[in-house]
């Protein structure tokens, strides 16, 4: 009996994993909002379970309300940009001072100092997508604190 379910087991994961990998991101993002040129983001040569070693407290049962993306060092607010597909969420607390968002120059710089974007209501196979990038180093569910 233990012997079926282990096998059982191992062919629910392989399963997942092959669906994991026909869901595999394009290799082209659309242009970012900010760039006058479009950024390709090549596709990831990352596997599937690579890319969900890199989530962390989230899971397709439970999809925080916002997500916290790290870029490489050497990865641009522009190529950050269009790996999230412009879904950035443009303050960095909550209850913002303004509805109006952070000028552009202001969003670079808090990104060149902590290669780190915040989204919003990210979905399940958008974050597994978000993962595969080369460029990405964590995906991690997080809530927001209120602003100082």
């Amino acid at each position: 009996m233990t012997w079926r379910m282990g096998r059982i087991h191992a062919l629910l994961a392989m399963a997942l994993l092959l669906w994991l990998a026909a869901c595999a991101p394009g290799t082209a993002a659309p242009a970012p909002l900010h760039s006058p040129t479009p950024i390709v983001v090549p596709a990831s040569t990352r596997s599937a379970a690579d890319a969900l070693s890199r989530i962390h407290n989230a899971s397709p049962k439970d999809i925080p309300l916002f997500a916290s993306i790290t870029f490489t060092s050497d990865t641009t607010y522009d190529q950050a940009i269009a790996i999230l597909r412009g879904h950035v969420y443009p303050w960095t607390c909550d209850e913002p001072r303004s509805d109006e968002p952070p000028p552009l120059a202001v969003l670079q710089a808090n990104f060149a100092k902590w290669h780190g974007l915040l989204m919003s209501y990210p979905v399940w196979d958008e974050l597994v997508r978000i993962a595969s990038s080369p460029q990405v180093v964590s995906v991690d569910g997080t809530s927001l604190y209120p602003c100082p």
